[in-house]
């Protein structure tokens, strides 16, 4: 009587995990478009000002239920290398308490940055040889019909090789992760 209980209780579990896995929403960071406002080459000489980098950032629901994003966070960072853990402390948290449908866009978030004229055109031409990127970082926290909350980590590499500019997912499991952060009660 054990044996079968336990197994009735194993069954019923695994039933319940799939439900979830196949009815919950999947949040995703998608359709990034941006890049440098100006030409950077024509205005490294003049040896002053600004050049601003600017994006568009959505968030897309592929799961098959609605879910509320409660608050996301999203950075531009200018390095030569990621680090081994993400560091969100320099990117601001947005509240949002907002219902994504299965299969829908949030609206478009703006970023942008600025460098120095001088700065830039010596990390253009380290963008250029491959030293240095532009990275998307975040994440965003949302919660289903099941009462489970969830993150979802992103990070998105800026690659300048002409005419369309995209990004490309980068960072591996470190930046790019789906976890549960709170269960239901």
């Amino acid at each position: 009587a054990q044996t079968a209980a336990s197994a009735a209780q194993s069954a019923a579990d695994t039933a319940k995990r799939t439900l979830d896995i196949q009815s919950r929403p999947y949040v995703f960071a998608e359709d990034i478009a941006g890049g440098f406002i100006g030409d950077p080459k024509a205005m490294a000489p003049e040896g002053h000002g600004m050049w601003t980098f600017s994006i568009n950032l959505r968030f897309f629901n592929r799961g098959q239920t609605p879910a509320i994003i409660e608050r996301y966070a999203v950075g531009i960072i200018h390095t030569e290398s990621l680090s081994d853990t993400p560091e969100y402390g320099g990117i601001h948290v947005v509240p949002c308490n907002s219902v994504l449908a299965k299969d829908n866009f949030m609206p478009a978030i703006p970023l942008q940055t600025s460098w120095s004229i001088p700065r830039i055109a010596t990390d253009y031409s380290a963008m250029a040889m491959g030293r240095k990127s532009i990275y998307i970082i975040g994440y965003v926290t949302y919660s289903d019909i099941f009462n489970m909350q969830r993150r979802r980590g992103f990070c998105h590499r800026f690659v300048y090789v002409g005419e369309p500019v995209k990004f490309v997912t980068d960072g591996g499991s470190t930046y790019n992760y789906d976890q549960e952060e709170k269960y239901p009660s």
